[in-house]
């Protein structure tokens, strides 16, 4: 279900680059296309969770969204974390072929392993880093 979700993402993402730089001339230049896509991605992620969360427990969500802690705690990760990674994903698939740009973002867990060794200094074990390894040859 998730891959078949991010292929599409991308394949629509894909298309509307290739129509918009095919218009009447009137496409944006530089990077004005793919931050609009990008933020236009994020806004739809963030209304389809959110929606949902107003429906079931409108007091507890409004709660947390208006929790400083909470936005202060959140707010540059999912800045770098998740706008950035979207833009550089959708300017990737404006330079790319979309089966490049697929592929190397699937790689992302793999990765994530090495931050978490690295910088939180997690544990693993062999299989873990055994899926790692197999997923560096699956992306050659």
């Amino acid at each position: 279900g998730a891959a078949a979700g991010q292929a599409a993402g991308l394949l629509l993402v894909r298309e509307a680059l290739l129509g918009a730089s095919a218009g009447d001339g009137a496409a944006a230049e530089g990077l004005a296309l793919p931050i609009a896509a990008a933020a236009i991605r994020l806004s739809a992620g963030a209304l389809a969770l959110l929606l949902p969360a107003l429906r079931r427990r409108p007091r507890e969500t409004v709660a947390l969204l208006v929790a400083r802690d909470a936005w202060r705690e959140m707010g540059l990760a999912s800045f770098v974390g998740t706008y950035l990674g979207i833009l550089a994903m959708t300017i990737a698939l404006d330079l790319a072929a979309t089966g490049i740009v697929s592929a190397l973002t699937s790689t992302t867990p793999l990765f994530l392993l090495g931050i978490g060794v690295v910088w939180l200094r997690e544990r693993h074990g062999i299989l873990s880093y055994g899926g790692v390894a197999l997923g560096v040859l699956g992306a050659i």
